[in-house]
């Protein structure tokens, strides 16, 4: 596993790659392409919708924009469950660009019970506070990605599709109203929903309660005692339960029902990951049955992908640049080593050079000139 533009590349990748060997999960390696039909027939679970074609022994074929469809598409689980982690590169169009990104990740294949479904959990934590680390540690602690010490520095949102679905359900709604409906549900728009749902009939009470729940407190005890007020009216028991499965004894989690993902795709709890100082999730997850059943998997799956892209576009890059340039001529190239080696190991990153670079901001010395 390597990346090489963010967070000490090597270091950062090998401390993933420990995570998820420390819990038995395999490497999986993927082709570097796939057949152009995987993504055509898919193309409402991608992130873009712009996808990279070329023809290839008589084959449409297309760079990967997606790593979980191929992952389903060539992965064969055993009887029990198939636990693995990547490491790939995906291709999208940004601004019209076409760029080569890197995400890592985790995927669950076979039988999902509340035990692997806590597994997947404590991994997302325990990815992002690796990926926080590294953001820290490349900020030179004094900017917004690091800020004060005493706050989390990374924090999972937890959601649930079949809460938001069992409020679209009690209010009656399909079609075009639903799709209206649920994105004032993603968008916490209490106003909107008030009048639509008014305007379409909706009993009061069931308005009531699906507006209680856009207004959830994020912290999980206060969240969950305010679903639970509302299970009468919505019948959202069973999924209370499993986010309080999930997020029992655990820390920097918060409930956020506007997170929910597409019922299309995921079938139960969603994640978002996000670490303090940059302004987009870096992490984003799911339990995805239906996605499986799309295609046409009878199984259960659950997993998450950490995108390397969103880390590096944000996060501040390491300084390599040098603390000293000692630079010489052929009379004192002697003492310049010697310099050299004692500003090493004083910590100094220190360049020896006949002339300094040009647009170098380090301290220049030149060798044979007393020094203070």
């Amino acid at each position: 596993m390597q990346n090489d533009l963010f967070c000490g590349g090597a270091r950062f990748a090998l401390a993933l790659e420990e995570l998820y060997l420390s819990f038995g999960y395999k490497p999986y390696k993927l082709p570097g392409f796939e057949e152009y039909s995987l993504y055509a027939e898919n193309k409402p679970f991608l992130q873009t919708r712009d996808i990279t074609v070329f023809e290839a022994g008589g084959k449409l074929c297309a760079l990967r924009p997606d790593v979980t469809l191929s992952v389903i598409k060539n992965a064969r689980p055993d009887d029990g469950v198939l636990k693995l982690f990547y490491n790939e590169k995906v291709y999208r169009k940004e601004r019209g660009r076409l760029k080569e990104l890197g995400q890592t990740g985790v995927e669950i294949i076979g039988k999902v019970d509340p035990s692997t479904e806590r597994e997947a959990v404590e991994l997302m934590l325990r990815t992002l506070k690796i990926a926080s680390e590294s953001v820290r540690q490349t900020s030179a602690c004094g900017d917004s990605a690091c800020g004060d010490s005493a706050q989390a520095d990374y924090l999972l949102e937890v959601s649930h599709v079949g809460i938001t679905q069992k409020c679209l359900n009690a209010c009656g709604f399909g079609g075009k109203d639903r799709e209206f409906a649920a994105e004032c549900i993603r968008a916490k728009n209490r106003h909107d929903f008030i009048a639509f749902a008014r305007g379409a009939g909706v009993d009061d009470k069931i308005i009531s309660a699906v507006v209680s729940l856009m207004s959830l407190p994020s912290e999980p005890r206060k969240a969950f005692e305010k679903l639970s007020d509302e299970c009468a009216v919505l019948g959202v028991e069973s999924e209370i339960k499993e986010l309080k499965s999930l997020v029992k004894g655990k820390e920097n989690i918060a409930v956020n029902l506007s997170a929910a993902g597409d019922p299309g795709y995921y079938s139960g709890a969603v994640f978002k990951g996000y670490i303090r100082g940059l302004p987009n999730a870096v992490l984003s997850g799911g339990r995805y049955d239906n996605l499986l059943g799309k295609l046409a998997k009878q199984s259960e799956a659950i997993g998450f992908a950490l995108y390397l892209g969103e880390l590096e576009r944000f996060a501040a890059q390491p300084k390599f640049e040098p603390d000293i340039v000692v630079t010489y001529t052929p009379q004192t190239a002697d003492e310049a080593e010697r310099l050299a080696e004692k500003f090493r190991k004083e910590g100094k990153r220190t360049l020896v050079a006949a002339t300094a670079p040009r647009g170098v901001t380090a301290k220049i010395i030149k060798a044979g000139e007393e020094q203070c």
